[in-house]
């Protein structure tokens, strides 16, 4: 008899009637959470590691295993332009304390004094605070351009064809978001974001014909 053969983890795959995936926020802490329906009538909620989820999805599906919180029979209504899901607030919020690292760290190594010790810290203190305004600039931000999601961490980029989409998934996580996203051939992405028109972004992903949806930590989704 066929097996699911997880880490710490093994389920009859006969004894399953479905799962779910990206659907419980709550129990989230860094890893992607797999609830299987097994035939006594309860869950059993698996963390899988994120290298692995493809092909634990492809077992599930080559197995006939439902998808259970899938929608596949959104219709879409509209083709979305490019859009930029950055919010104002947001963004001034990292400009402005860019601009304030830029100046300290700027002013700390202008002011430098004769003690050698405290000149050096004055520059690697000044050289840190530039770093960190360069990197507030360049803070994670999600749009959608030439029909294309694009998510943007602060060194890595992913590049996702709306048509290839299966499910998107934005967790409110309280200090935060998650976005996770299927594709049609069960790739899987996981991108944290602090701030963002993300409910936006949910209702337009549903306009193009994608499952979508913004679930609040508590489990309430929208």
């Amino acid at each position: 008899m066929a097996t699911i053969t997880l880490p710490e983890n093994e389920e009859q795959i006969n004894d399953v009637n479905g799962f779910y995936f990206m659907a419980n926020p709550s129990t989230f802490n860094g890893d992607p959470i797999l609830t299987l329906q097994i035939n006594n009538g309860k869950n059993r909620s698996i963390k899988l590691k994120k290298k692995n989820v493809s092909t634990v999805l492809h077992y599930l599906h080559d197995n006939n295993i439902p998808f259970l919180n899938l929608h596949s029979n959104i219709l879409p209504t509209i083709d979305v332009e490019d859009e930029s899901y950055r919010s104002l607030l947001n963004e001034m919020f990292f400009i402005l304390a860019s601009c304030m690292m830029f100046i300290l760290g700027f002013l700390s190594i202008r002011s430098g004094n004769n003690s050698f010790m405290q000149l050096n810290f004055q520059y690697l203190f000044g050289i840190a605070c530039i770093l960190v305004g360069a990197t507030l600039l360049c803070h994670p931000a999600v749009k959608i351009k030439d029909n294309q999601l694009i998510l943007k961490g602060y060194i890595h980029k992913s590049v996702i064809e709306l048509e290839d989409i299966l499910k998107v998934t934005i967790c409110s996580l309280g200090k935060g978001e998650l976005i996770e996203v299927v594709t049609k051939d069960y790739d899987y992405y996981s991108f944290p974001i602090k701030g963002g028109r993300l409910k936006a972004l949910t209702s337009d992903l549903q306009q193009v014909g994608i499952d979508a949806s913004y679930i609040y930590k508590n489990g309430a989704a929208e």
